[in-house]
């Protein structure tokens, strides 16, 4: 039997524009400032979206082992908890996926030094540790600020640093947009799977707080990541008005959506804004 299938569906291939949000809005103000690589680039994506594609292997196995992901699970199929894929193949397919992501990330360490390094030991750790260990992140409801932080301000400005080999805090303020777009995503994910989440003792925001608090976080993620970019750049006016509509729709569906299944459409479609989202923005930033 061919497992390829589920390996792609293990690396969850819609959700990766979160990680490749940040990077490309990086290497478009690197490449605005004159200093644009395209192999720093290509090297920089692989290992971005290795981390997350890592995070997501980890989510998967730790998910199912701590029982969050049961027969009840209204989300996407996930490869452990279904019996895709075994528990044996999980853990082997995460350390590989990790240990490929350290070795391309070492060749940016290089470049990069010792700040590059600690970024990377750092982003492995918390793409272990978001669903295992003593503490993990997911479950503690911290998880926001994993996401916002690196998946947003810190890939933006690491992206840009790797290319002028400048830390500058444009690239910061820049990466706040998609790291606010990407835990839009996953308030969406913990709206969904509130029952599941506690029954398992997975404590979210949105388990902690209710569903009326975990919409309020959505549209302020999402109507914070349209405004900032009026903030920090000229034109980015035309950003606002394309993006708009389909923001404000979405807001508007979140909110009257109260089946779980209903927010599986939403999810996609988030995804689908912060595509979007992203390619304006770097045409916005280059013209």
């Amino acid at each position: 039997m061919n497992a390829l299938p589920h390996w792609i569906r293990a690396a969850r291939p819609r959700t990766l524009i979160a990680s490749l949000s940040p990077i490309l809005i990086g290497s478009a103000l690197a490449s605005k400032a004159g200093s644009a690589s395209f192999w720093l680039f290509l090297l920089i994506l692989v290992t971005g979206v290795g981390i997350q594609i890592s995070t997501n292997f980890a989510n998967d196995l730790f998910d199912f082992l701590k029982g969050a992901d049961t027969h009840e699970r209204k989300g996407p199929i996930r490869v452990t908890q279904s019996g895709l894929l075994s528990i044996v193949q999980m853990k082997r397919a995460t350390i590989s996926i990790m240990g490929f992501t350290a070795l391309s990330g070492s060749i940016l360490v290089i470049h990069g030094g010792f700040s590059i390094a600690l970024l990377l030991c750092l982003a492995l750790v918390l793409a272990l540790s978001y669903t295992a260990g003593p503490f993990p992140l997911a479950y503690l409801g911290i998880a926001e600020i994993f996401i916002l932080i690196f998946f947003g301000p810190v890939a933006c400005a690491s992206s840009y640093y790797l290319q002028t080999l400048s830390w500058e805090l444009t690239p910061f303020l820049a990466g706040l947009s998609p790291g606010l777009l990407s835990c839009s995503l996953l308030v969406i994910n913990n709206l969904r799977d509130i029952a599941e989440d506690k029954k398992a003792s997975k404590k979210t925001l949105v388990a902690r707080f209710g569903v009326t608090f975990g919409k309020w976080e959505y549209t302020l993620a999402v109507l914070l990541a349209i405004a900032t970019p009026l903030f920090l750049f000229d034109k980015m006016v035309y950003l606002i008005a394309l993006c708009a509509l389909p923001a404000a729709l979405l807001i508007h569906s979140v909110w009257k959506t109260s089946d779980a299944l209903a927010y599986n459409p939403l999810l996609g479609k988030t995804g689908k804004l912060l595509t979007l989202f992203t390619f304006i923005f770097c045409f916005s930033i280059l013209i």
